[in-house]
C-alpha cells in the first residue's frame, strides 16, 4: 500500500484528484503517496475515505525501512538514501492561515505545494508568508496557496547524487528541496541535515560498503585477501593484491565511499 505525505486542509474540489474517494468535493486534504522502492505510485492518493481531521501525521507513516528495501547496494550516494519520506505538503487550495499553522505545528520553513495527482507546482515558505502579509498589508484573508507560492518549485530527481542537491541547495541558499521521481510527483523532502548525516555513518557501516566495493572491483577471491578496518570514519587497507596496477585505485575507492573522512592502504602486490 502507498505511503501518504502529509497534507492540510484547503485543497480545491478541483485539485483533490482523488480516485476511488466517494466524494471528492468533501476531502479536504490533498496526498502525494510513496509506494514500494520510495517510487510514487499514480495516482498519488492515499486516501481511503474522508479525513475527518483534515490532517494527517508524517509520523504515522510506515517506517523508511519498509518503504525502501536497503541492501549492500545501498550506497549514501543518492538522494533517495538520504532523503526524509514522511513528508508535511499542502494543495493549492490551502489558505493562509492552514499554511502558517503547519509550518509552526511540524517547524519547518517551508512546505511543497501539490497538484492532484501529487506533482509538485511549488513551494510556500516563511519568507512567501511575510511577503504577501507585507504586500496585502496584513489583509491575508482569501490568499491561497496558489496565490502564495513560489513557482516553479526547484526540486531534486531521487536518483540524483547528493552532491547535486548540495550544490542546489548551496547555491540558491535552500535549506530542503522536493525529491520527486520521473513524474514530478512527491516522493520526499531532502534537508542539510539529511544530506550531513552520511558523515554520522558506523564504523560498521562504512567497512560494509567498503568491502562491498572491493568484492565489486577485485572479485570474490582477491577481495577476500584484503582485510578492512575502519575506526571514527578513517579505512585502513592490509593484506595482499595480484597486481601492484591496482593500488591506486584502491585508495580513490575508499575514500569515494560516503562517510570515510580518511584512508591509508597498506596493501602489498608482487613487482
Amino acid at each position: 500500500m502507498p505511503v501518504p505525505a502529509t497534507a492540510v486542509p484547503g485543497a480545491a474540489a478541483d485539485d483533490a484528484g482523488l480516485r476511488g474517494v466517494p466524494d471528492p468535493a468533501s476531502i479536504p486534504v490533498v496526498e502525494g503517496c510513496i509506494g514500494p522502492g520510495g517510487r510514487t505510485e499514480r495516482p498519488c492518493s492515499g486516501l481511503s475515505g474522508r479525513a475527518d481531521s483534515g490532517r494527517t501525521d508524517p509520523s504515522a507513516a510506515r517506517p523508511a525501512s519498509e518503504v525502501l528495501e536497503h541492501t549492500m547496494t545501498s550506497q549514501w550516494n543518492t538522494v533517495g538514501d538520504v532523503m526524509t519520506h514522511a513528508v508535511v505538503a499542502v494543495g493549492r487550495g490551502a489558505t493562509f492561515r492552514e499554511i502558517l499553522e503547519t509550518l509552526q505545528q511540524w517547524k519547518v520553513s517551508a512546505v511543497p505545494v501539490l497538484a492532484g495527482d501529487g506533482r509538485v507546482v511549488g513551494v510556500v515558505s516563511e519568507a512567501d508568508l511575510l511577503a504577501a502579509e507585507d504586500r496585502e498589508k496584513g489583509d491575508t484573508d482569501g490568499l491561497t496557496a496558489a496565490d502564495l507560492m513560489s513557482a516553479p518549485a526547484v526540486s531534486v530527481h531521487v536518483t540524483s547524487p547528493t552532491a547535486e542537491a548540495a550544490r542546489a541547495m548551496a547555491r540558491d541558499r535552500f535549506k530542503r528541496l522536493p525529491v520527486v521521481d520521473a513524474e514530478d510527483c512527491l516522493v520526499g523532502i531532502v534537508s542539510r541535515s539529511d544530506l550531513l548525516k552520511i558523515h554520522l555513518r558506523t564504523d560498521e557501516d562504512l567497512a560494509r560498503q567498503v568491502r562491498f566495493e572491493l568484492l565489486a572491483v577485485l572479485g570474490p577471491d582477491d577481495a577476500s585477501a584484503v582485510d578492512v578496518r575502519a575506526e571514527e570514519g578513517r579505512i585502513t587497507l592490509s593484506g595482499t593484491l595480484p597486481d601492484a596496477s591496482a593500488l591506486p585505485v584502491m585508495e580513490r575507492l575508499v575514500r569515494a565511499v560516503p562517510g570515510v573522512v580518511d584512508a591509508e592502504v597498506g596493501l602489498v602486490a608482487p613487482d
